[in-house]
């Protein structure tokens, strides 16, 4: 599968509710409770219903939340749940694929896997996109109202794509609680690195609306939201 405007993602997301029926089913039917097979099971299943919760929370609440703050429609709105997946999920879906594979290769479908095993990869790319868009789209929006000398363009650039800015959006939006990850213990971040991980959240939702939209619709975003913000500077 190859990630396009066009993609059917209801599909895979409805391929992997089924998966995550087979491995409930699984676990209520192990023989062995004591196993570390049933074990297994148990921590599979609970990882993959989170998913799909996280997955009903983003497209009940999250889009309508995003579509009305910034005034836009997604053609496929799926794709911000699969921004908010972070690569630590990949091990538990590689886990899912090896194991459907095994024991139930009547539904398994490797070519979903591979696309679903690469979900945390492909929110880094949406957010390489749109850091990319955004940047491209500050330049001209500084052109074009005549900011011309390199040294201003460069440090109006950075005020708008610092991250401490970008993340009052991703806290408007909740979008760093609805992230899709595997806890782990060892993380521990530092608010630099909270608000680094929210701007590449906010990031990812403009690569989104930049690969559905174009450059001219997310120049027009990012003059909105500008003049947005430089309203409420001028309020304070």
């Amino acid at each position: 599968m190859k990630l396009n405007v066009n993609v059917d993602l209801s599909k895979v997301f409805n391929y992997l509710a089924i998966t995550s029926y087979i491995i409930k089913d699984d676990f209520l039917n192990h023989p062995d409770k004591t196993s570390k097979k049933f074990n297994r099971l148990k921590k599979l299943g609970q990882r993959i219903d989170n998913f799909l919760k996280k997955q009903e929370l983003i497209q009940t609440y999250i889009k309508p939340k995003i579509e009305k703050t910034f005034n836009i429609e997604f053609k496929n709105p799926n794709l911000i749940t699969i921004a908010l997946f972070t690569p630590s999920t990949k091990n538990t879906f590689i886990a899912l694929s090896n194991y459907i594979k095994k024991n139930h290769f009547e539904i398994y479908n490797k070519e979903k896997f591979e696309f679903i095993s690469n979900f945390g990869d492909i929110a880094e790319g949406l957010a390489t996109l749109g850091d990319s868009a955004l940047k491209l789209a500050v330049t001209h929006i500084l052109w074009n109202d005549g900011i011309i000398d390199k040294g201003t363009i460069t440090k109006v650039k950075e005020r708008i794509e610092k991250n401490s800015n970008l993340a009052k959006y991703c806290d408007q939006l909740h979008l760093f609680e609805h992230r899709i990850y595997v806890k782990s213990e060892l993380f521990d971040p530092k608010p630099k690195t909270i608000d680094h991980i929210k701007g590449t959240l906010v990031e990812a939702i403009l690569g989104i609306y930049y690969l559905e939209k174009g450059l001219q619709e997310t120049l027009l975003l990012i003059k909105s939201l500008e003049d947005q913000q430089r309203q409420i500077n001028v309020e304070k």
